[in-house]
């Protein structure tokens, strides 16, 4: 019998029901299987160190990324022990009977990806399952270590496991500390590469959230879906698409926009079809397909995907008026220019819940303010000392900077306050009077350069711009820190969900506001090295509840 080590990151809330069953159900059925688990470690309270130590000498690690309430009503969670080594290696079981955070997408995990959760019909309506049950979680585990054991990977091969000393003293210069996370690094690529992550698949539709319950000749997005299972001749074909409401919201910072974007870019690069629900405007005030922006969304980065040399997934037109489907070649997918190209890239970065660091942004900021000497000096420092502190690849990357990328970085918008600060609302009887677009409109650069700037206190806008973006709809929302006789009173969020209602500026239209809690999601902020907590207030979990129009249909 081979003899396997356990670890078990668990809660304060449900964690003694849930080692409780792993102990009781799970040890004996990898018995079972011929595992004999020696040692079952058991942290409460841990840190990303005691999680790295884990991964150097244990078989499985298993990590409950459940985000509850405490007896004090405080989140409870273990994220302080949460590396994103969880994103790579298939000996790590995230297991949850909650949400994840929308940031943290572990390789093996209970619980579905935003868009994948199971659904039931609740009075005829259709909802996604968001809760788990101890019961779940120990059902899912069992499955997946069976995987796991027929895959050839318990015990966990010694190959693939974190060096040992990786938990490395103080007394290590920075080269040498560097060079440790290199090889660990090194460790997780051959980890990837022997063992790569599998591919998703399947399909995904971009289609207004409008069609979820509402019909066009009879046809709402579920018979798309239907439709498409029934081509690929299997009900369990995966289809993506977004519910109403399901990620998106009506009051969101250009950040919390671009950081949705970038998801579903991401889960647009996993997929084989990709299906366009082709709408017209209809009375009741849902735009054409083309003329939202979160639709507009999806075919840029399409057009990214094909600027960067990516594959693109099969696409697909949908015509539900005459239930036709047309398949386009890739030359349906306009072309990026490069400086665009370059600028979605930072928006992108500094948008994508997985990979931006918002604690850097006042440095690039304070870039700006570097005369010109200066700034190509610090740019040839910066390429003259990759190679003292830094491994390849990492040095190589350094080295590339020059003063012109770096001056063009700092001064993009993503790094102004306003990208992460200010709300913007969007009037939807504003958004109808905008001009009918097509496919070929995105062929222009201005229609894309259109789409990216939708703050009207983007410094770099000139008042003719920002009048366009206010009649296309898009009002910036913060108070200001001084009033004038003269300007119009600018309000905040909070200001708004007291009134209960917001006014478009141009148009009158009212519209009531509330928070809802139902749709409310959580972002996970990393601990840095040395103990450096990155989330506002030092917060690891941040809660996010959306402010919404009530009763208005949006695009997603």
């Amino acid at each position: 019998m081979s003899k396997i080590k356990i670890s078990f990151f668990r809660t304060e809330n449900q964690g003694d029901e849930l080692q409780h069953k792993i102990q009781t159900i799970v040890l004996p059925y990898l018995s079972e299987l011929g595992l004999e688990c020696e040692k079952f470690s058991i942290v409460c309270n841990g840190t990303n160190i005691d999680f790295l130590n884990a991964l150097s000498h244990d078989d499985i690690v298993i990590f409950d990324g459940s985000i509850e309430k405490d007896e004090n009503g405080n989140w409870d969670s273990n994220y302080a022990a949460a590396t994103l080594n969880s994103n790579i290696s298939p000996n790590i079981k995230v297991v949850s009977r909650t949400q994840l955070p929308i940031n943290f997408v572990p390789r093996c995990t209970n619980v579905p990806l935003l868009g994948d959760e199971k659904t039931i019909v609740v009075d005829g309506d259709v909802q996604r399952v968001k809760t788990y049950t101890n019961d779940d979680i120990i059902e899912w585990l069992k499955k997946d270590l069976l995987k796991m054991f027929q895959d050839g990977l318990l015990p966990f091969p010694s190959q693939y496991k974190l060096d040992e000393n990786l938990n490395f003293s103080l007394s290590m210069n920075g080269r040498q500390a560097l060079e440790l996370v290199e090889k660990n690094r090194n460790i997780q690529s051959q980890l990837l590469d022997d063992l790569s992550l599998p591919r998703r698949g399947g399909a995904f539709i971009s289609y207004l959230s409008y069609y979820d319950k509402n019909a066009i000749n009879e046809k709402t997005v579920h018979s798309l879906i239907e439709h498409i299972k029934n081509k690929h001749k299997n009900d369990n074909y995966p289809v993506t698409w977004y519910s109403e409401g399901a990620i998106v919201s009506e009051f969101l910072t250009e950040q919390r926009r671009w950081e949705i974007v970038s998801f579903v870019e991401r889960r647009i690069r996993e997929i084989d079809e990709f299906y366009i629900f082709l709408t017209e405007p209809n009375p009741e005030g849902a735009p054409a397909y083309f003329d939202s922006w979160w639709t507009q969304g999806e075919i840029i980065a399409l057009m990214y995907m094909k600027f960067s040399g990516a594959p693109l997934p099969k696409i697909f037109v949908y015509d539900p008026q005459n239930d036709r489907i047309d398949e386009k070649e890739d030359s349906f997918i306009p072309d990026l220019d490069e400086e665009t190209a370059k600028e979605i890239a930072r928006y992108f970065s500094n948008s994508d819940a997985l990979s931006r660091g918002d604690e850097n942004m006042a440095a690039m900021r304070r870039l700006r303010l570097y005369p010109k000497p200066l700034l190509k000096i610090h740019a040839k420092a910066m390429a003259s000392v990759a190679d003292l502190f830094l491994p390849e690849p990492m040095a190589k990357t350094l080295k590339d900077t020059t003063y012109e990328s770096i001056h063009q970085s700092a001064h993009s918008h993503v790094y102004d306050k306003s990208f992460t600060r200010t709300h913007i609302a969007v009037c939807p009887r504003c958004c109808q009077r905008r001009p009918a677009m097509t496919i070929d409109d995105f062929a222009n650069s201005d229609t894309i350069w259109s789409f990216i700037l939708t703050n009207t206190f983007n410094k770099r806008l000139d008042k003719q711009t920002k009048r366009a973006l206010q009649q296309r709809g898009f009002h910036s929302i913060m108070k200001r820190k001084f009033k004038w006789p003269w300007q119009r009173q600018k309000i905040d969020m909070q200001e708004i969900e007291q009134r209960g209602y917001w006014q478009c500026p141009t148009c009158g239209l009212k519209k009531q506001v509330k928070k809802n809690k139902n749709n409310a999601y959580f972002f996970y902020w990393p601990i840095r090295y040395g103990n450096r907590r990155t989330g506002p207030d030092g917060r690891i979990i941040e809660e996010i509840v959306p402010w919404e129009f009530v009763n208005q249909s949006s695009k997603k």
